[in-house]
């Protein structure tokens, strides 16, 4: 289920349970993210982002229209098919569907960096999928989080639909030190269950 967005001194956690209906990806994959500021671009989904080196994540919300959930269905995981099976620079592409809200999607991708990133955006499969965005389809403004990422071991791999938890936290400056070796530990910790899939 959808958890509540708790607001305990500032600190936002957001919990979003995703069934996973694509999953992509090559057997390297990225870990910890810290998030970079963008602008959205007006002719496309993706943004624009401070220039940094090394490997690049992101996190996309849509929210689609009913009628359009087919077209979109068949634009997206070309979309997603093609990123990892073409592009060098490209380590995966993840979609899936809230569980409680229907026709809102959302994509995790990773790339290896940013010049990667800037490939994928001059693909044709990206330039359909852009083209797509461009006929109004969606019922709300389409969220975009792009992520500095570190290296990390490769992940189990995905042979069949999963449940995905998409969490976002708002650490406070000042127990940033304190955090980090928690959630570190978390990662490590779940990494070594039977059935988690993924932690990044």
């Amino acid at each position: 289920k959808r958890a509540k967005i708790h607001d305990h001194h500032k600190t936002k956690i957001v919990i979003i349970m995703i069934r996973s209906i694509s999953t992509v990806k090559s057997s390297s994959l990225l870990f910890f993210c810290t998030i970079l500021p963008f602008l959205l671009s007006t002719t496309s989904i993706m943004p624009s982002v401070v220039a940094f080196s090394g490997p690049v994540a992101l996190n996309v919300k849509v929210s689609l229209k009913p009628e359009r959930r087919d077209e979109f269905l068949t634009v997206i995981q070309k979309d997603a098919v093609q990123t990892v099976a073409t592009e060098p620079g490209a380590l995966q592409f993840t979609l899936g569907e809230d569980t409680e809200t229907p026709n809102v999607f959302y994509f995790h991708e990773q790339y290896n960096d940013m010049e990667a990133f800037e490939f994928h955006k001059k693909t044709p499969h990206f330039l359909e999928w852009n083209d797509f965005c461009g006929t109004d389809p969606f019922t709300a403004e389409t969220v975009v989080n792009v992520y500095q990422c570190d290296d990390a071991p490769p992940a189990a791999p995905m042979e069949r639909s999963t449940f995905c938890l998409n969490v976002e936290l708002c650490i406070k400056a000042e127990v940033r030190d304190e955090f980090m070796p928690v959630i570190l530990n978390n990662q490590k910790g779940s990494r070594a269950e039977p059935l988690c899939r993924q932690y990044d």
